[in-house]
């Protein structure tokens, strides 16, 4: 689940806030999550489907334990930036285009060692329009993309 985290103001760089929450019945292990912003009409130029997960992180989601919240920000290069940390110099301000989309995967490993990966996307595209996307805007690239082989869905 994704939501704005307020209106994003013009020349100014914004964040979208990410949800991640355990909906099964078993603990979700090494959980990676990729999230990406990009904005304006040029955005489908700039998607590109990732490799698979090669590391395994040590974060963990047990079954009904609280959201854990992460945030996709406005960057000069979305795929680089996949830290908490982001320099001062790698925002993008907002130049007022739309839409703004959201988009990424979270993959983890079930107590088997079962890879899974849960595509991700949301388009914010006009200031009383946010949604969550079935289908990945741009024809180039589907949600089902964004979980490459290697990360099974």
């Amino acid at each position: 689940m994704t939501k704005k985290t307020g209106p994003p103001t013009v020349g100014q760089p914004f964040g979208i806030t990410v949800e991640l929450k355990n909906l099964g019945k078993s603990t979700a292990r090494h959980v990676y999550i990729h999230r990406h912003l990009l904005f304006g009409k040029q955005y489908p130029s700039k998607l590109k489907v990732e490799p698979a997960d090669v590391q395994k992180t040590s974060i963990v989601l047990e079954p009904g334990s609280p959201s854990q919240f992460t945030t996709a920000v406005s960057v000069k290069d979305t795929y680089q930036i996949e830290s908490i940390y982001v320099p001062d110099d790698a925002f993008l301000p907002w130049d007022g285009t739309m839409p703004i989309i959201v988009f990424g995967r979270v993959t983890y490993e079930d107590a088997f060692g079962n890879l899974y990966c849960t595509p991700l996307g949301a388009a914010y595209l006009d200031p009383n329009s946010w949604s969550n996307l079935t289908d990945f805007p741009p024809s180039k690239i589907s949600l089902s993309d964004l979980c490459p082989p290697g990360a099974v869905q």
